[in-house]
């Protein structure tokens, strides 16, 4: 055997995918965030095109001129990321979000810097913080907290050594959607404190009830993350992108490509059509969009037919299910695995912190669902 770094040795893999990876043949999904819909058919003759050119070359670190373009183009379209007033400048193209976020935390933080992130949140937030050697702070986005994440509750999770706090917004796994006046506020307070923001915003496009908010509305002071895996069904096909400040842009871009040259450049040059379709939700975008949304409103109902409680679901596509006191001793990850045994793959809230434990997440993104939420409601009797 090889002799590992400390910080290798003590890696494992996230309870999400410890779950997946039991799952038996057949079950029905509603573990992983993986939408259930086509790849845009645009996507499609876009990549068909690159390829028919029989050349693979590198695109520039910061990815194709033209993609970034459109990326930029799509922000301000929409008047989202006002004060970063965009440019192609501002735009790094990632191989998927998680990889953006892996170059956001080393750009911004050193070894022993701290990090504040959401409890619960999705995992990867410690998983590359512990990889970096960066401590990890929480902040309450819990039930306690009412699902809202607020200046106050990360006040007491900062301090002196804190660089970055990592924002997520929809929320996985809660669903919660931030507010506009909640946003504002924590722009501000992150401003006067000279405390960094990095915003998770992949799913920026499934907010059910209003238009999810970016902090990148108030405050140029962080980076903002988002990609095509949710929005576009493309998650295997990675791309991601990060807006970063533009007298960043050089450095950061530098820290890229020491992770990688460049991002996937078939499907780069795929995803062009379809980023310049996010603005009006043309291209088969908003019906995906939509299908989502109605899954929410079954789901919510079915599972207030079944007497089971949830976070109120605004946005993402995910169901944050209370089992405290239904479960033998809260035992979230025995009821996960309970419930494979009968063909259903759901996760167990304390992969997502320790505000987690006793509930479990639940992801619409399987057309069988409802069948699986009845499986489900069975297993709890």
């Amino acid at each position: 055997m090889l002799k590992l770094s400390r910080s290798a040795s003590r890696l494992e893999p996230s309870l999400i995918r410890k779950i997946f990876a039991a799952a038996p043949s057949g079950a029905i999904n509603l573990g992983l965030g993986m939408p259930d819909t086509n790849v845009p058919s645009v996507c499609i003759e876009a990549g068909k095109e690159a390829l028919d050119t029989k050349r693979a070359p590198y695109s520039p670190n910061a990815g194709l001129l033209s993609l970034r373009e459109e990326i930029a183009k799509s922000y301000n379209d929409r008047g989202v990321l006002r004060p970063f007033a965009l440019g192609v400048d501002n735009v790094i193209v990632t191989v998927g979000v998680q990889q953006g976020l892996f170059v956001a935390l080393s750009s911004l933080c050193e070894a022993g810097d701290s990090i504040a992130v959401p409890n619960p949140g999705f995992p990867a937030y410690e998983m590359i913080a512990e990889l970096l050697n960066l401590r990890v702070q929480y902040y309450d986005v819990s039930q306690a907290s009412g699902f809202r994440v607020s200046m106050t509750s990360i006040e007491k999770a900062i301090d002196g050594s804190t660089k970055v706090v990592v924002l997520n917004s929809p929320s996985n796994p809660t669903g919660a959607v931030a507010s506009e006046t909640d946003l504002a506020e924590i722009a501000a307070g992150l401003s006067l404190k000279g405390v960094a923001y990095i915003s998770d915003e992949i799913y920026e496009h499934f907010s059910h009830d209003e238009p999810a908010i970016s902090i990148g509305n108030f405050s140029s002071e962080g980076i903002v993350l988002s990609g095509l895996s949710k929005s576009a069904s493309m998650m295997g096909w990675r791309i991601g992108w990060m807006v970063v400040p533009k007298a960043n842009a050089s450095a950061i871009t530098a820290v890229h490509q020491r992770v990688c040259s460049c991002a996937n450049t078939l499907t780069q040059s795929a995803s062009i059509p379809i980023v310049s379709a996010i603005a009006t939700g043309a291209s088969g975008l908003s019906k995906n969009w939509q299908l989502f949304k109605r899954r929410r409103d079954v789901s919510v109902a079915l599972l207030k037919s079944l007497n089971i409680s949830h976070a109120p679901a605004q946005g993402g596509f995910y169901l944050w299910l209370d089992l405290r006191g239904r479960i033998e001793n809260d035992d979230d990850y025995a009821f996960a695995m309970k419930l494979l045994g009968k063909g259903v793959i759901v996760i167990p809230g304390s992969g997502f912190g320790t505000a987690g434990a006793g509930w479990v997440r639940v992801a619409y993104t399987d057309g069988r669902f409802e069948e699986g939420l009845k499986i489900l409601a069975t297993a709890l009797s």
